[in-house]
């Protein structure tokens, strides 16, 4: 206890001796010594911040997040003030409703769990719905009354009205037989779901790299000018598709189930959008990407896309043992593609072995910027047949009977497709017919790509990552409900079809295809099928014809950039590799590394948990 109280009269004794900076607070002009905690500013002058965890007298915890406020740098950004220094210049709002909606729900669910406060507390206020409380009668006689039915009953409740308001939170609640609070708690993680209604169209600018490689000064301010008035404008990390005419956007309209997209956006066509006409939105999206197959290396490098019967392959695979479908997948090292690289027998072997019920589930939230791999390959009715028949194969081998393709909502035009090619794979192979299949749509948070906040997005709970946690079980013993899981990305499970259609010796000869994606200062977009031996990112831009690059991003935009002189480095599983993600863009020497670092910390400032080290310290 002396050592934190010695701790924290040092840092004041530190912050005494500063000098004084400047901040302003909700339009008021406030002053102190520089590095003095944010929270103590506040409360010298009498603003009151909520908090449950601070302590004066103690080293900070900042385990509650009650004390949020809004920094204006990064408009809608909370940051905890029981842990923010003050900074000349800093400029804070604490008035932002979301944020303290966010703020009321950590409170309460923080207290929730204390055994003196009694277990009746109020429900997080989100702004009230205008008029009349709408009637949700007519959607929620579609769902079952589960808890793991709240994201899509959110998103349903935010296609026909734009928002989910008090009045609906409460409704869903009591449907599924959960307490406000925590409905609430789920639904605000993602963006997609609005708490309040502003208007009845809503534009998300994409801000990845590519698009603002390509996109005009100043595009944002202009599209707020001209459209402002009509439609809400937002920014979003990624789009995906806008690999296709970037710089572009999504546009969402209240009373649809579909989004639509604004291609190749231009200042001077600007004015085309204020009336929104069908005739500037695409629902679908022509692909412009050149596309290296894998025989272009060798008569014996078989593609990934060639001609394969997959119905004959469903139907061996399914009079085939269990032990050798595993052993093929073993024998031709057939790793995750998601970037990770686990084998991928390791987690059918160990389900397979369990007893009771299992589940198989499809990671297809491509939330990461500039990776497109997965959603190409969904896009594509061959390549998607391929992904249902490595997932239904996958569910015979370990003994599963329910299958989930969890997919980002910027793909969610896809769902019909996806609906359809099941249909058609379990008329062709009747005995997959058992197998439950179900498509789980996302709502726009970049986390809900981590395999255990994948799970909890499923189980209806907050899409919060869980590796870290001190009870955290590998899902393969303890996963989607707490049931042995196998979860897999696209990627993989299409390679499944491939891996048992090909002699053994074919496939060792070779090493698998892997795809990877490649945009920026490149003419086209491009995705090539390699295989991970000896893989330089040299040898990837020598042949794509990209000229001047001076550096590179490889594995998303949580990676460090890559600069000239260690172009000759390898892209593989391996550890001190450059990872195999499957996403490089590419920068050439007239790019600003500020503006791209700035770009990247912008995207993981956006989307961090603030669960681990360098998110939370900084």
């Amino acid at each position: 206890m002396f050592a934190k109280l010695w701790s924290r009269s040092w840092r004041h004794m530190r912050s005494f001796a500063a000098r004084t900076v400047n901040i302003i607070v909700d339009g008021k002009t406030l002053s102190a010594p520089e590095n003095t905690l944010l929270i103590d500013v506040l409360r010298s002058a009498k603003i009151r911040v909520p908090t449950l965890c601070y302590n004066p007298r103690l080293k900070t915890g900042g385990h509650c997040k009650v004390c949020m406020v809004e920094d204006l740098s990064r408009p809608g950004m909370p940051v905890m003030s029981c842990r923010t220094p003050i900074k000349e210049g800093m400029s804070i709002s604490t008035t932002n409703p979301t944020i303290k909606a966010y703020a009321e729900t950590n409170k309460i669910l923080t207290l929730r769990k204390h055994p003196a406060i009694p277990k009746k507390l109020p429900t997080p206020k989100h702004e009230e719905e205008k008029g009349t409380s709408p009637d949700l009668s007519s959607i929620l006689s579609k769902y079952p009354r589960r808890k793991e039915f709240i994201l899509p009953l959110g998103i349903a409740v935010a296609d026909q009205f734009g928002y989910i308001g008090a009045n609906a939170v409460e409704q869903i609640a009591a449907h599924v037989g959960e307490d406000k609070a925590r409905v609430s708690s789920v639904l605000i993680k993602y963006k997609f779901l609005p708490s309040k209604h502003t208007k009845k169209t809503h534009i998300y600018l994409c801000t990845c790299h590519n698009c603002r490689l390509k996109s005009q000064p100043h595009l944002l301010e202009n599209l707020h000018e001209f459209v402002g008035d009509t439609c809400e404008v937002h920014t979003m990390n990624w789009l995906g598709v806008c690999i296709n005419g970037p710089p572009a956007a999504m546009v969402k309209v209240e009373g649809t189930s579909e989004i639509e997209y604004l291609m190749n956006i231009r200042i001077e066509d600007i004015h085309k959008y204020k009336e929104m006409t069908r005739v500037s939105l695409l629902k679908e999206v022509p692909d412009n990407l050149s596309f290296f197959p894998f025989d272009r290396l060798g008569k014996d490098h078989i593609s990934l896309m060639s001609d394969i019967d997959v119905k004959a392959i469903a139907d061996k695979a399914s009079n085939t043992p269990a032990n050798e479908i595993i052993q093929r997948i073993e024998d031709a090292n057939l790793r995750g593609c998601g970037g990770a690289g686990f084998p991928t027998f390791m987690k059918w072997k160990t389900v397979s072995k369990a007893e009771g019920d299992k589940y198989v589930v499809c990671n297809g939230d491509e939330g990461l910027p500039c990776a497109f791999k997965d959603g190409w390959l969904l896009r594509h009715k061959n390549m998607r047949e391929r992904v249902i028949a490595g997932m239904h194969i996958c569910a015979k081998t370990v003994g599963s009977k329910k299958a989930y393709l969890y997919i980002r909502y910027e793909y969610r035009n896809l769902v019909s497709a996806i609906h359809e090619t099941v249909r058609e794979f379990k008329l062709k192979c009747q005995q997959y017919a058992d197998i439950e299949f179900e498509v789980r749509v996302g709502a726009g948070t970049y986390i809900a790509g981590e395999e255990t906040a994948l799970l909890s997005s499923i189980q209806g709970d907050e899409p919060i990552p869980q590796r870290d946690r001190p009870w955290y079980v590998h899902s393969t013993e303890s996963g989607l409900f707490g049931k042995p899981t196998v979860i897999n990305n696209i990627e993989t499970f299409a390679h499944v079809p491939y891996v048992l259609s090909l002699p053994l010796q074919v496939l060792k000869a070779s090493g698998l295809p892997k795809l990877i994606g490649v945009v920026g200062d490149v003419k086209r977009p491009c995705l090539l099928e390699y295989s991970l031996d000896n893989l330089s990112l040299q040898s990837v831009i020598n042949e794509i014809g990209a000229q001047n690059i001076e550096n590179a991003e490889v594995g998303g935009a949580t990676e460090p950039l890559v600069s000239r002189r260690d172009f000759s480095r390898n892209i593989s599983f391996k550890r001190g590799d450059l990872g195999a993600v499957g996403s490089v863009v590419l920068f050439n020497k007239e790019r600003n590394v500020k503006e791209i670092y700035g770009a990247k910390l912008d995207f993981m400032s956006d989307e961090c948990c603030g669960q681990c080290y360098p998110c939370r310290e900084g």
